[in-house]
């Protein structure tokens, strides 16, 4: 089977078929079987938690989520996860279960780090960790958590099997939020070298908050008919979900799906679809009003945007300007192609690195990062720069080299020094006091070269007098052209660190040497 949630036939076939005291070959409730059937809402596509009727006053919801841990704050999002599917039921959160499955290679350590998280996450809502089960098993590659949430109302609902047509459909939160912050933090280097510093910091951020509580509140109390989290399988899976477990269908205008335009960015880099992609913070919510639900959704701090509505027949359709189209069945979620990044790291190895300050022309770059790709070097580029890393004029430079250059961007200086806080950095000038042939390379050490027009500012200078290097030329040259410069300085830290993995011998095409 596929990696991610299983397929809707599957479940239906395999797994609902076995709950609630149904017979697996007939499917009817066996009564007599059951000690007593408390279950007011029980399992079914798109129904994320149990809501069970204790003693006919008071009422409870259960809810359940699992994952594999490859960052703290994967223990956050599968707890925020489950508690969200309670806030849908209108029930408060109490109680907290953890199963814990710990890799053969992890430390104690691991483990009170996840218990951490976890006990953080439960104070956040009020409620208590009240048990679970902890193990060590062989052969997993990550430790997984499970995690199992009560919540108790004399309120709690269950979802209307059916709801009418003509409703308002509306979205909190914005797409592919969680899935985006996730992706930017393990691609951070690549896409430092695409995007300016801020744009990828910001989106690293987007699951600091993942918890719907606000929004469902706002939502019941203004006479929500039905809602639904999205979080696994993003919105265009949460759609689906929420169309079958109303048994309606919907009109949604693809154009009015709120996402945050660095989502779309780096989503664009990885080719993932940004609307099948790990939510977080998000709700999908049906009501006869929807401008006033968006009012009070405001009013109360949530985002939320009208998208469409709900119709008669079960149809799911898509729109897109004069496109319309009707919504597949859910694709796997793309968070998981999140582990072919993972199990594919660049091998570490000591490079040199050649820093450009504020560069002014394209080509110029362009030339650099064809000799940096030549070389194995790594290009820095602090901003602001003279041009746009899309422009013609720097791939035509690069020739079809860029796509395989190793660059990293900064905000500015200061940026770059936070970011590289033990880098030995080689200060290339005309105003130095020293040839670049005086000093010798360390294999991982940092080359500077200033801005076409101006260098590098004296300040810098002088605070790195003994990395301080030139270019020996005649005294009527003002300098020679940036590209020639850095192939000069770089090739003699390559010649003194031996020339490492590079190719030195050359062979004819239709001659052999003798």
């Amino acid at each position: 089977m596929r990696i991610g949630k299983v397929s809707e036939n599957v479940w239906k076939r395999s797994v609902q078929k076995r709950c609630c005291g149904q017979s697996p070959r007939s499917g009817e409730t066996d009564v007599e079987k059951m000690s007593t059937d408390i279950s007011l809402q029980g399992p079914g596509i798109g129904q994320d938690a149990a809501v069970l009727d204790v003693s006919g006053q008071l009422r409870a919801a259960m809810a359940m989520e699992a994952a594999s841990i490859s960052e703290a704050s994967d223990v956050c999002s599968v707890a925020e996860h489950a508690i969200n599917n309670l806030y849908c039921k209108g029930a408060d959160p109490a109680s907290m279960m953890l199963a814990v499955t710990l890799r053969e290679a992890a430390e104690e350590s691991e483990l009170r780090e996840i218990m951490d998280s976890a006990a953080r996450t439960a104070l956040r809502h009020g409620m208590q960790i009240t048990g679970g089960h902890t193990e060590v098993r062989k052969g997993l590659q990550k430790s997984e958590l499970t995690v199992t949430v009560l919540g108790m109302s004399g309120e709690a609902r269950a979802e209307e099997l059916r709801i009418a047509p003509g409703l308002d459909l509306i979205m909190t939160g914005h797409a592919g939020s969680e899935g985006a912050a996730r992706l930017a933090r393990r691609a951070d280097r690549r896409l430092r070298s695409l995007f300016p510093a801020e744009l990828v910091e910001n989106a690293q951020n987007f699951d600091e908050e993942l918890s719907v509580k606000s929004a469902a509140e706002t939502a019941l109390k203004c006479g929500v008919k039905a809602m639904h989290d999205i979080s696994q399988g993003g919105v265009f899976g949460a759609l689906w979900e929420f169309c079958e477990s109303t048994q309606t269908g919907m009109e949604v205008d693809l154009k009015r799906i709120p996402i945050r335009q660095e989502t779309i960015e780096i989503c664009e880099i990885f080719g993932w679809n940004p609307y099948c992609l790990l939510t977080g913070n998000a709700l999908l919510i049906a009501c006869e009003d929807g401008q006033h639900m968006i009012e009070e959704l405001h009013r109360a701090g949530v985002s939320a945007a009208l998208i469409g509505h709900t119709l008669p027949e079960r149809e799911k359709v898509l729109t897109n300007g004069e496109d319309r189209r009707f919504l597949d069945k859910p694709a796997q979620d793309e968070i998981w192609k999140l582990d072919e990044i993972e199990t594919s790291p660049k091998k570490e190895k000591a490079v040199l690195n050649i820093v450009l300050f504020e560069p002014e022309i394209p080509a110029n770059t362009g030339n650099i990062g064809r000799t940096c790709v030549a070389t194995g070097a790594r290009l820095h580029l602090i901003e602001p720069l003279g041009f746009r890393l899309n422009e013609k004029s720097i791939k035509r430079a690069g020739m079809d080299y860029w796509e395989h250059l190793d660059v990293t961007r900064y905000l500015d200086f200061a940026d770059f020094m936070e970011k590289n806080p033990n880098a030995k950095i080689y200060m290339a000038s005309t105003k130095a006091p020293k040839s670049y042939t005086e000093v010798q390379y360390e294999p991982d050490c940092f080359i500077m070269f200033g801005k076409e027009s101006a260098g590098i500012p004296e300040e810098i200078l002088l605070e790195h007098q003994d990395t301080a290097i030139r270019i020996p030329m005649l005294s009527e040259i003002r300098s020679l052209n940036l590209g020639n410069s850095v192939a000069i300085v770089l090739y003699e830290a390559l010649r003194q660190n031996g020339f490492t993995q590079m190719q030195s011998e050359g062979h004819l095409t239709r001659y052999e040497w003798k």
